[in-house]
């Protein structure tokens, strides 16, 4: 009896020609990770709200995000923390 051949045991199109596979973008700066994670321990923000900050900027998570940027999000952190406690906040610049 002959072997069976599905579309399973086909390796993917891009394989059989040499085509790599999308790669996600590069976070270019990692050592924001820990910064955002330092705040988020004091504001308690969840992961979800944090991804959707940076893609108002333009940015799927912290680590893509240049330094002004990044400061934007952690102002933003900062006083949606700062009402969530009752405290009135002034934003400058």
């Amino acid at each position: 009896m002959a072997a069976r051949v599905t579309l399973a045991t086909f390796p993917p199109i891009n394989a059989i020609v040499g085509e790599s596979q999308p790669q996600p973008p590069a976070d270019l700066y990692p050592a924001n990770n820990n910064i955002v994670k330092q705040v988020r321990a004091i504001t308690g923000h969840d992961a979800k709200w944090i991804y959707a900050q940076c893609q108002h900027y333009g940015y799927d998570r912290p680590a893509m995000m240049p330094s002004d940027e990044l400061m934007k999000l952690l102002r933003d952190m900062c006083a949606d923390f700062a009402v969530s406690v009752g405290t009135g906040i002034i934003i400058f610049g």
